[in-house]
């Protein structure tokens, strides 16, 4: 994968773990996917495990009725401090997210339901969003799940076992090129 590319996709706004986190875990996902919820704990767990070594870095993917509406949710939370708390709200419940109640979701999470549903209606995150859907085309991405774990692209739904083989493969490469040992 070329450098600027790879820095781009590093570079999302949605970020979890260390900053200075040698490895980065960058993943697309949709709030509406079946598979990607079923990795949320496989990643928590990797960002648990590996603490300060790993961060893993959010862009949102465009591929199902209501993608764009539920990621303005969580980026709406996000203006009141609730991005995370919105988008853990969604993946835990995504077969049953109703987007006519992201007021009382919000609501639930100690957020300002009517705020976040102005937000969503005023639509001033669609560009944002739609940039990581160009990102997305232009990383090769085809559908969600979708990890690069140091520019390295994995498909589909993966175990903690893959990831954490990968993250090991990444944390050796650097050791071995003279990056930080861990």
């Amino acid at each position: 994968m070329a450098p600027a590319l790879s820095a781009e996709l590093s570079s999302g706004k949605y970020v979890r773990g260390a900053a200075t986190a040698p490895v980065t875990i960058v993943e697309f996902a949709d709030y509406q996917c079946s598979h990607c919820a079923e990795q949320e704990p496989i990643l928590n767990r990797l960002l648990s495990d590996y603490d300060a070594r790993v961060r893993l870095v959010l862009h949102d993917y465009l591929g199902r009725p209501y993608s764009l509406e539920l990621a303005q949710a969580a980026r709406c939370a996000g203006e009141q401090g609730g991005f995370w708390a919105m988008h853990d709200f969604l993946f835990k419940h995504f077969d049953t997210v109703d987007t006519a109640r992201l007021a009382e979701y919000a609501s639930a999470l100690g957020l300002d339901g009517e705020g976040l549903t102005a937000c969503v209606k005023s639509g001033r995150y669609r560009k944002s969003i739609e940039a990581d859907a160009a990102l997305a085309q232009k990383a090769g991405v085809l559908g969600t799940p979708t990890f690069f774990v140091n520019g390295r692209q994995f498909v589909g739904t993966q175990t903690y076992a893959q990831l954490a083989a990968a993250v090991d493969e990444a944390l050796a490469s650097l050791q071995a090129s003279g990056g930080a040992s861990y």
